[in-house]
């Protein structure tokens, strides 16, 4: 006699929603922000993420990771940045401030100076987003961080200026975007 449970069909693998295979992209965002996975491997990873048909490949693009520090990553939001403007005037600021994950820089024909030597940094990656119109914005930035400049000018400067050696630890990445027009942007690492 035949088994009964052969003749029937095969039940349907449950599908995959998008907020789940986001959860996953996010997870692996994460993990590489924190270096706990190389590039290729990372988007190896975010590929198979969209092609996966179950929800069991998609559990086992992040089991690896565990519950260490990529897990425990919050996915940002809108509160994490913050603003500084100077129109017409002087902005300066000094001091330890705790620095969001985006920070605003608006100069309209004004001078803006951040003294962030001491600023805690409170994500691997930070950007700073600058834009300046007949002005003049300087940041200082602490020692160890990487700096990525992807800054542009019209009839002005848009400098970044790294203090690492070869060797140096990096301990974070500064990213700094914006444009200048008629104006000076220059972002520096101490020493």
């Amino acid at each position: 006699m035949a088994d009964s449970r052969s003749d029937g069909p095969l039940p349907m693998a449950r599908q995959i929603t998008p907020a789940e295979r986001e959860r996953v992209v996010e997870q692996l965002s994460a993990a590489f922000a924190h270096d706990l996975v190389p590039l290729d491997e990372f988007e190896r990873r975010v590929a198979l993420a969209y092609q996966a048909a179950t929800p069991a490949e998609l559990r086992g693009l992040t089991d690896d990771l565990g519950s260490g520090p990529a897990s425990a990553v919050p996915v940002p939001a809108a509160e994490a940045m913050q603003r500084v403007g100077a129109v017409f005037s002087n902005v300066e600021r000094r001091g330890a401030p705790v620095l969001a994950q985006r920070l605003e820089v608006r100069c309209l024909m004004a001078n803006v100076e951040l003294d962030l030597a001491r600023a805690r940094l409170t994500s691997s990656v930070t950007e700073i987003d600058i834009r300046c119109v007949l002005g003049n914005v300087e940041i200082f930035l602490p020692p160890g961080v990487d700096l990525e400049n992807h800054g542009g000018a019209f009839i002005g400067s848009f400098e970044c200026r790294e203090a690492l050696g070869p060797d140096a630890p990096v301990t974070r990445v500064v990213r700094v975007l914006g444009h200048a027009t008629l104006g000076s942007v220059q972002v520096t690492v101490t020493e």
